[in-house]
């Protein structure tokens, strides 16, 4: 008898890979959504194929969700990233995609089910 096949499940928190020195980090099926070429509308990822995969996204601030400890750390000295930040998930459904440094300060995004 055939062993069924088990589906994929997208953004498994068990398989996010540590975060480095910063506290970067980016999930593995990310890559399944970025968007090439790159949009000026919507940035790196499809919003449109995170859709389709039945997901949408948020993001979370830095400068707005970090302790006032983490911050004035990364004040200091930004080349050092974040790696004590702990961001908070928008939902209780939610599912950590990443956490990068950007133009304006690190952020953190999160995916999460389309409510049917």
């Amino acid at each position: 008898m055939d062993t069924p096949i088990q589906p994929i499940h997208l953004f498994e928190q068990a398989r996010l890979p540590a975060r480095d020195a910063k506290g970067w980090v980016e999930h593995p099926d990310l890559a399944r959504f970025h968007a090439v070429p790159l949009r000026d509308d919507e940035g790196f990822v499809d919003a449109q194929r995170l859709k389709e995969a039945g997901l949408t996204y948020m993001w979370v601030e830095f400068e707005s969700d970090a302790p006032d400890a983490v911050r004035d750390a990364y004040d200091a000295n930004p080349a050092a990233g974040a790696p004590s930040w702990g961001p908070t998930p928008p939902t209780d459904r939610c599912l950590l995609a990443g956490i990068w440094e950007c133009e304006f300060g690190p952020v953190a995004y999160f995916v999460f089910p389309v409510s049917p």
